[in-house]
C-alpha cells in the first residue's frame, strides 16, 4: 500500500541524486513517500509526494495514509500522471536527442511515447 523512499546520504547532502525508486513506484501503481530530498520539487508539483525529515514524521505519514485510503490513492493517481508525463526513460531520450541536434528524431520518440501512453 506503501512503498517509501530513503535516500543515500549523499542526495540529502546534495540535495540532488533522486534514485530510479523515485519513479518507479509511482508508475508500476504504487504510492510513494519519500525522505526530503530537495530536488524532489522539481519531480513532484504540488505536493504530490509526502515527504518526511525524520524517523516521527514518517511513522505519522504511513499512519496518516493508511486510514485515509482516499486520499492515498488521489496522490498515488496523480504522482502515475506526473511520472508519465514527464519521467520516462522516453523524455530521457527525446532530451539527448535535442541535446544532439536531432529534432526529427525526438518529436518521432515522443510521438512513441503518446502511442504508448495510449495502450496503458
Amino acid at each position: 500500500k506503501i512503498c517509501p523512499n530513503i535516500s543515500e546520504p549523499h542526495s540529502i547532502k546534495f540535495c540532488y541524486d533522486l534514485v530510479e525508486r523515485i519513479f518507479k513506484v509511482p508508475a508500476a501503481n504504487g504510492f510513494l513517500i519519500s525522505d526530503n530530498v530537495k530536488s524532489l520539487d522539481e519531480v513532484f508539483l504540488d505536493n504530490e509526494c509526502p515527504v518526511f525529515n525524520n524517523y516521527n514524521e514518517f511513522r505519522e505519514l504511513i499512519d496518516y495514509y493508511l486510514r485515509n485510503e482516499d486520499k492515498r490513492l488521489e496522490l498515488m493517481n496523480k504522482q502515475k500522471k506526473t511520472i508519465l508525463a514527464n519521467h520516462t526513460y522516453f523524455h530521457r531520450i527525446c532530451t539527448m536527442l535535442d541535446n544532439f541536434g536531432l529534432i526529427e528524431e525526438s518529436k518521432l520518440c515522443l510521438i512513441k511515447l503518446t502511442e504508448f501512453l495510449e495502450k496503458v
